[in-house]
């Protein structure tokens, strides 16, 4: 039988997400952890969304990677393939602008 003890942490004053996207992005983290794909992957793609908000902040990107990583737990394949492509191609982009 397998139990799962959530723990409420006091909050800490060194480190507290100060943006929206870094709520979503922590939230999403948590339903991966949870090995809850589907919402992790809702989570995800809100960030994916909402380019906008995130601009050249480097959760933009990696929110495809973990697009992907929600997509595989739920068994969806064909979804965590492209996300992973999309995350590889924006990747690739940014290590070339950073070069030149």
């Amino acid at each position: 039988m397998c139990s799962i003890r959530i723990v409420v942490l006091s909050p800490c004053s060194c480190w507290r997400p100060r943006t929206v996207e870094t709520k979503v992005f922590g939230g999403g983290l948590a339903q991966l952890v949870a090995h809850n794909g589907s919402a992790a992957a809702t989570e995800f793609q809100r960030i994916i969304d909402h380019r906008g908000i995130v601009l050249n902040f480097p959760l933009g990107p990696l929110a495809h990677l973990q697009l992907g990583r929600a997509y595989a737990m739920s068994g969806d394949t064909r979804k965590a393939k492209t996300a992973y492509q999309d995350f590889l191609a924006l990747w690739t982009c940014i290590r070339n602008v950073r070069r030149h």
